[in-house]
C-alpha cells in the first residue's frame, strides 16, 4: 500500500511523515540544552570574572544573552516540540490549530528580531573599525 500525506485517512500520517516528526522532536529535545547552556556560562562568566570584561567579551556576552531573550532557543524550539507533538498524534483540532499558528508567529518574530539584531551589531562594528582607522590617520599629540 503506498502511504502518501494526499490519499492517507484525515488525521493519519504516513511513516515516512511520523518518522520525520520524531526525529525532529528528538533533535530539539537534544539540542536545545547544548545551546542555552554555553550562553548562560558565557554570561555568567563576563559577569563574575573582571579580567573576562573587555569591550570584545561585553560585545560577546551581549550576544549571547539574545539568544534566550529573543525565544530564539527557549520558547520557540519548546513550542516546536509541542507543535510536531501534536501532529504526530494527529490531532487536527481547534488546540493544535492555535498551537500551530502561535508557533509560527513567535517563530517567525523570534528570527526577524535576531536578524536584526545582527545587521545592528555589524554596523555598530563597522562604524568602530571605520572610526578608528581615521583616528589612526591622524598625528598623535
Amino acid at each position: 500500500m503506498n502511504y502518501t500525506t494526499i490519499n492517507a485517512l484525515p488525521g493519519t500520517l504516513s511513516p515516512e511523515l511520523r518518522a520525520v516528526f520524531i526525529f525532529i522532536i528528538a533533535v530539539n529535545v537534544i539540542s536545545c540544552p547544548f545551546v542555552i547552556l554555553p550562553n548562560i556560562l558565557v554570561m555568567v562568566a563576563v559577569q563574575t570574572k573582571r579580567q573576562l570584561r573587555t569591550k570584545s567579551n561585553v560585545s560577546l556576552a551581549c550576544l549571547a544573552t539574545t539568544d534566550p531573550a529573543c525565544c530564539g532557543t527557549c520558547c520557540s524550539t519548546g513550542l516546536q516540540i509541542v507543535r510536531y507533538s501534536f501532529m504526530l498524534k494527529g490531532e487536527t483540532g481547534i488546540n493544535c490549530t492555535r498551537v500551530d499558528r502561535i508557533t509560527t508567529a513567535i517563530t517567525l518574530r523570534c528570527v526577524i528580531v535576531s536578524l536584526n539584531h545582527f545587521v545592528v551589531l555589524s554596523k555598530e562594528r563597522c562604524l568602530a573599525i571605520k572610526h578608528c582607522l581615521f583616528r589612526a590617520r591622524e598625528p598623535c599629540c
